[in-house]
């Protein structure tokens, strides 16, 4: 295989191909033309040796080992009736896992961009989870009581 189509092949950047080679991580040649070309099968064991070091870590990676978020952490999810990417509460799934005060908002009209979407409705967000963290009433400028034009 060439240096491109091992990059291809492997995801990664041509200039990463001889850095292979080099560690010896893959068995290459000069070919006739003076490319240097890379052995299929070193090619192809460095890739099932790289998928397997992936499913390792991924089995040891559960919720269930993680420990609960500190009490500092925010808790909201904002969620719009919109969206056409997620399905409504899946981002409820992720707030078992949190200790204390918790509060998910649904607002109608919106997608999944909040920043772009409900540009008004974020920031009030933000203000609010930054309220709950430290028990400070921000001083809020009153467009962003405002309702968010889309």
């Amino acid at each position: 295989m060439t240096i491109a189509e091992v990059a291809r092949y492997l995801f990664v950047s041509r200039a990463y191909v001889p850095r292979l080679l080099r560690r010896g991580d893959l068995r290459g040649s000069v070919g006739g033309g003076g490319e240097v070309v890379a052995d299929d099968e070193s090619v192809r064991l460095y890739q099932a040796m790289q998928e397997a070091a992936a499913k390792a870590l991924f089995r040891t990676q559960t919720e269930e080992d993680e420990p609960p978020v500190s009490r500092k952490q925010a808790r909201f999810t904002l969620e719009g009736d919109a969206d056409g990417v997620n399905q409504l509460g899946a981002g409820l799934e992720g707030l078992k896992r949190l200790t204390g005060r918790r509060e998910s908002r649904v607002i109608s009209g919106v997608g999944h961009n909040f920043p772009q979407g409900a540009p008004h409705t974020f920031a009030g967000a933000i203000l609010d989870i930054n309220e709950q963290l430290d028990g400070q009433r921000l001083s809020r400028p009153s467009a962003l009581l405002a309702k968010d034009v889309t």
